[in-house]
């Protein structure tokens, strides 16, 4: 008896030793959305290594170790992530993927935008902007070589679909930058204020852009920093007429690291050099010269919480000597610009994401001249939002934001009464403006994602505490995916901007102005590749009302009213050493705004742009490239009583640079460039002065025919 229970002992171990080695089966079939099969999808027990593949019929079927939660995962790409818990696998069980509407997504805010950033289907990248013949390594001139922008002169003014350079918002990390340009002008600047080398990527709208966004007629260019650099570097470079460094500091892994970086501009050795080439059509007094300093500080406090501070500042001046009807004016500008922002961003879970940005801008001008214009203009701006993502499910995503910017501007001086009569007899007002506003903004929208269609839509609601107007701005867009490459977009928004602070004036202004207007209505279609091919297609029409308008009783009124319409076209190729865009664009505006009494032609209604961009890459060390940039010509007043009734010869200008990569020694890479500008020596005429009487007139013309410039950039 003893020895059968010791037997019944042994064999039951026995037993329950195989049992724990036992493996269960577990099979079945794994479909999409529409039921169809689906073949090599990666079916597996999560925690584990047990798992197969799917077969041609979507079947599948292995074995693993038995658990008290079995939870089987399955992954393909193009396809949401599956996972669920199952306890019953004496029977088939199925498994449906639903389709990654990711690809759908990246091009949901497409209508009329273009970026350099990875997250939203590049355009352009640093390097392409840094490379682009002509652009002078400067994010707005390179982006102006997209359709959409009209070429106005020689500046790097971001003048979209027939609005002003003013109607374009930029915006840093989060904060609006109210002074984006360099060496200021009517015409926006010589060039924008921030390197390419201190951006990671931007977002750039011709319109219909979303609700996020407001106090903008026309478009909007958001620039983002750098995150931790991926390793220490140095760089130093000089040129024809800048001095550069940068430094490059990762002080933990990829969790916190620090950038400096400085520039120091005199462009007196470049204009010499260059009068050696061609005369020069400008009489400087004080060559323009700048200088600016960045320190960007970026840390992940945790795996969900990243903090980022960017702290900037410039300065630059330019004095000039120019022919003012009859008289000639001495003109000199200096201004100084900091920014100080400072931007929170957390993952309090898997569904929502908060972001929260607080910054100061300061911005300082002084300009002066013999005559009527001696102006001295001061404006900050206070600034606070708070942004929310929050993912409802896997189709429906809400956004929403509160914004805050407290303003405050001063200027003090006097202007002429005549805009474009400088000389020291000119007839002129003075200006003592303190202005202080409170805007205040909030926004919600919400996107729908669906197998072939996305739609944004939201509701953006503004007000300005001087004039206590209250705005109202419902926005929507849409995708709808035609296939794996084709795209269809459509966007319809409401926009308004509040008056810049002179127009409220008490005196020579009217506190009682409205808000600018601007209808959107766009469509186009989009044909894209994986980053070798794009093509383009997209018509517009804008409709604007409450544009500011001369009277004599009241200063100004709202009873301006405009409009713009027109078709942009861009295809971008890219090859194994080949790269190169082209875009087109066809623009009729009208506008009656200001001193224009009549709908006319305003100035920046440019009806057709061109641009060509070629480059090609030999042997990965050496770069050459050719850039052409065609435009009509701007419209000019001739005669008394008419507005912008004639043009100026067209524009054109063919710009080629050359660059050569070697190292020095292991680590080390160093650039040396040569780049030529306006090869053909095409003289182009910028403006048309005219005598007050307009019996004579004086003719504003390119610095130079032809001009060079070189240096060399060293890393390490």
């Amino acid at each position: 008896m003893k020895k059968t229970l010791q037997i019944f002992l042994t064999l039951l171990c026995l037993q329950n030793a195989f049992a724990q080695n036992a493996k269960i089966r577990i099979f079945g079939e794994i479909f999409d959305e529409d039921s169809k099969p689906i073949s090599f999808a990666n079916v597996f027990v999560k925690g584990t290594l047990d798992g197969t593949i799917s077969d041609s019929l979507g079947q599948f079927s292995f074995k693993t170790k038995p658990q008290n939660k079995i939870i089987i995962c399955a992954t393909l790409i193009g396809f949401e992530n599956f996972e669920k818990e199952f306890s019953d696998f004496t029977k088939p069980i199925k498994l449906t993927l639903y389709k990654d509407e990711t690809t759908v997504d990246e091009v949901e805010i497409s209508a009329s935008s273009y970026t350099t950033s990875d997250k939203k289907g590049v355009a352009l990248t640093t390097l392409e902007v840094v490379t682009t013949p002509g652009a002078a390594a400067d994010v707005f001139r390179a982006i102006q070589t997209f359709p959409g922008l009209q070429k106005i002169g020689e500046t790097a003014g971001l003048f979209v679909r027939g609005g002003d350079v003013s109607e374009t918002a930029v915006y840093l990390d989060g904060a609006l930058i109210l002074h984006p340009y360099k060496y200021e002008s009517p015409q926006g600047g010589f060039f924008g204020t921030f390197s390419p080398f201190l951006l990671k990527g931007t977002y750039f709208s011709t319109g219909g852009f979303s609700s996020e966004f407001g106090n903008a007629l026309s478009g909007v260019l958001e620039m983002e920093s750098l995150d931790v650099p991926p390793k220490t570097e140095f760089n130093f470079g000089i040129g024809l007429a800048a001095i550069s460094s940068k430094v490059n500091l990762p002080l933990k892994n990829d969790k916190i690291g620090v950038s400096f970086s400085g520039n120091l501009v005199n462009t007196k050795p470049l204009f010499k050099f260059n009068e050696l080439i061609s005369s020069g059509n400008t009489d400087w007094q004080n060559y323009p010269k700048s200088y600016d300093l960045n320190a960007n500080f970026f840390c992940k406090i945790n795996p969900k919480t990243t903090l980022k501070t960017f702290v900037f500042h410039s300065e630059d001046e330019v004095g000039l000597s120019f022919t003012n009807k009859a008289d000639t004016t001495n003109f000199g500008s200096k201004s100084a610009n900091s920014l100080y922002n400072l931007k929170l961003s957390s993952a309090l879970n898997s569904k929502l994401l908060l972001t929260s940005n607080v910054a100061f801008t300061n911005y300082k001008t002084e300009v002066t001249t013999q005559g009527a214009l001696n102006l001295d203009t001061e404006d900050k701006v206070h600034q606070l939002r708070i942004d929310s993502e929050f993912k409802v499910n896997r189709k429906i995503d809400l956004e929403s934001g509160i914004q805050v910017f407290k303003n405050k501007t001063e200027i003090d001086g006097t202007v002429p009464v005549d805009q474009n009569d400088l000389g020291n007899l000119a007839e002129r007002d003075t200006l003592n403006i303190d202005y202080n506003s409170l805007l205040t903004a909030f926004y919600s929208q919400v996107k729908m994602k669906f197998r072939k269609i996305i739609f944004k839509t939201g509701v953006r609601v503004e007000r300005e505490s001087i004039s206590e107007k209250v705005v109202f701005n419902p926005r929507i867009s849409a995708t709808y995916k035609i296939s794996e490459k084709s795209f269809l977009n459509s966007a319809f928004g409401v926009y308004n901007q509040f008056v810049e602070p002179k127009y409220f004036d008490e005196k020579e202004g009217n506190p009682n102005l409205k808000p600018q207007k601007s209808k959107h209505f766009i469509f186009g279609y989009e044909y894209k590749t994986e980053s070798n091919f794009q093509f383009r297609a997209e018509t517009y029409y804008k409709i604007y009302s409450n544009l500011i308008l001369e009277n004599d009783e009241l200063n100004f009124t709202n009873e301006g009213n405009g409009f713009a319409r027109g078709l942009d076209i861009f295809l971008k190729r890219k090859l194994k050493n080949w790269d190169g865009w082209i875009s087109y664009s066809f623009l009729q505006a009208k506008r009656k705004q200001e001193d224009v009494l009549v709908k006319s032609n305003p100035e920046f209604a440019i009806p057709h742009t061109f641009s060509a961009v070629l480059k090609r890459t030999f042997l990965d060390k050496i770069q050459t490239g050719i850039s052409i940039n065609y435009s009509t010509g701007k419209p000019y007043t001739f005669q008394e009583g008419t507005w912008n009734d004639k043009r100026l010869p067209f524009y054109l200008k063919v710009d080629t640079n050359f660059s050569y990569l070697y190292s020095f020694w292991q680590g080390n890479l160093t650039v040396f460039y040569l780049s030529f500008s306006n090869l053909l020596g095409r003289e182009n005429i910028l403006d048309r002065r005219y005598s007050e009487d307009f019996s004579t007139y004086e003719e504003v013309k390119s610095s130079f025919l032809q001009s060079a410039y070189f240096g060399f950039s060293l890393s390490f």
